[in-house]
């Protein structure tokens, strides 16, 4: 018994012994398990969390994408109900549609083909290269030429069967449809424009110089000719176009205001022209084709001119953001075609003030690249508005000038007689300033700040005025080509 006893007290001790060690191994497991218990908790309720968050964030984003793909094809629709176009398709049809006069695009494809098949481009480039020529004839300033002249006769009389064929085409009435509509860009051809407008800007520069009035005439006619031609691009970039066509043949005028006594029909006839050149109804036919063609980038991405620069991640995110995108682009396009109803002052605010929307970040990606376009636009506008117009006026001065042997004392004094009405300034909606100068005149325009500021500025960059000088004396066109020698040196 004792050893039994011995052996039940060994096993009752070994089996209380076990039950202490047992009782101490779950006493030292169970805080252990509470652990793991809380801590498992937490971290399904943080994933559920998570994918809650990612639910309602997918059915916000999608659902705010579906209701902006619907509102953007409602704003469509009044759009397309409104006969105005919304596809590239129907953007070729309705440019069409405008025209009244046969498509003259072969006659100026010939031309370009002459322009590959001479030595131009060489020839013009190393004409250029002086830095006088090409100011003078692109910029607002009116330096002497008269040292230039012969290089320049001698460079037009190089390429004299180009100009006369540049010239004899820009005689036909008609348009040119050089837009590529399938990639909502224009043709690389659409720039030979310039080459053309080159030749009969340097050929009515000789002809001021050399004083063939009736050469003088027919060039410029064929600028604002060429002009005519492109008033309705169906893209902003068509515009541009337009405008650096219509400013080389301001210039010339201008540049003859005081070289050349013009006969009063030749006056008249420019004057006509110059007038014929309604910068903001092509604006808002150019604003109606692009709104067409964006409509059609934004529901196909890779029509988009940027789109390849995108990464991965850069497409992805334009994509998902294309319908409130296009609804953004629609709303503030629409907001800039109604405000080109209004006066141009008007019109100008507006565009400021669309351009300059206060919380930037919200603004969709493409929008935010294209909705500041609308200002940098509506700048040219104002300031080839205004120098066609001081053209215009300086045309009506000379002829008074011609008839009564002085310079009017007021721009009033030209009406009815020599112009219709007095030019309105578009930034102020004024009439536009004139004075007289101890050695000719001007004509000026407040500028883009709306403020009647002190001293000239450039028609090209912003400054507290837009003038045109009129000198009629050697010493002055002297001291304004070395101030504008002194303002290229400035900015080089």
């Amino acid at each position: 018994m004792v050893t039994v006893h011995v052996k039940m007290a060994t096993f009752s001790s070994l089996h209380l012994s076990s039950e202490v060690v047992v009782a101490e191994t779950t006493t030292e497991q169970k805080p252990m398990q509470k652990k793991r218990s809380w801590f498992s908790k937490w971290f399904l309720r943080l994933i559920s969390a998570i994918v809650l968050l990612f639910f309602v964030a997918a059915i916000y984003t999608f659902g705010s994408r579906y209701i902006a793909s619907r509102r953007a094809q409602n704003l469509l629709s009044t759009i397309s109900e409104s006969g105005l176009p919304t596809t590239r398709e129907e953007a070729r049809r309705y440019y069409e549609s405008l025209q009244t006069e046969p498509n003259l695009s072969n006659d100026w494809m010939n031309v370009f083909q002459s322009f590959e098949e001479s030595n131009l481009e060489a020839d013009r480039e190393e004409l250029t290269k002086h830095g006088r020529l090409f100011p003078s004839l692109f910029d607002g300033d009116t330096p002497d030429l008269a040292e230039d002249v012969d290089r320049l006769e001698a460079f037009t009389s190089k390429h004299s069967a180009l100009i006369e064929q540049v010239r004899t085409t820009a005689r036909k009435s008609g348009y040119v449809d050089l837009f590529n509509y399938d990639k909502a860009t224009f043709s690389p051809e659409m720039r030979q424009l310039r080459r053309a407008v080159f030749l009969l800007a340097c050929d009515a520069v000789v002809a001021i110089e050399r004083g063939d009035v009736e050469r003088f005439q027919e060039s410029v006619e064929g600028i604002l000719q060429i002009a005519q031609l492109t008033g309705n691009a169906p893209l902003l970039g068509g515009q541009l176009v337009r405008f650096a066509v219509i400013g080389p043949g301001c210039n010339v005028v201008h540049h003859a205001l005081s070289r050349l006594q013009l006969p009063l029909e030749t006056s008249e006839r420019l004057a006509s022209k110059l007038h014929e050149l309604d910068l903001f109804d092509s604006f808002r036919r150019g604003l109606v084709g692009e709104r067409a063609l964006m409509a059609e980038c934004f529901r196909d991405l890779q029509l988009w001119e940027y789109a390849d620069r995108l990464t991965a991640w850069s497409k992805f995110y334009v994509e998902l953001n294309a319908p409130a995108d296009l609804c953004f682009y629609l709303e503030q396009l629409q907001i800039m075609i109604d405000a080109l109803d209004k006066t141009p002052q008007e019109a100008f605010q507006i565009a400021d003030s669309i351009t300059q929307i206060e919380d930037r970040e919200r603004v969709p990606p493409i929008s935010a690249t294209l909705v500041p376009a609308f200002r940098a636009f509506m700048v040219p506008i104002m300031r080839t508005t205004f120098h066609a117009d001081a053209c215009r006026t300086g045309l009506a001065i000379e002829n008074y000038r011609a008839k009564n042997h002085q310079i009017p004392k007021s721009l009033d004094d030209l009406v009815p007689e020599f112009l219709d009405n007095v030019p309105i300034d578009n930034l102020d909606g004024k009439p536009l300033r004139f004075e007289t100068t101890a050695k000719g005149y001007r004509i000026y325009s407040v500028g883009h700040n709306g403020k009647d500021g002190e001293g000239p500025g450039s028609l090209y960059r912003f400054g507290p005025k837009l003038v045109i000088e009129v000198p009629r004396t050697r010493d002055l066109i002297e001291r304004q080509r070395e101030a504008h020698e002194r303002e290229l040196q400035h900015f080089r």
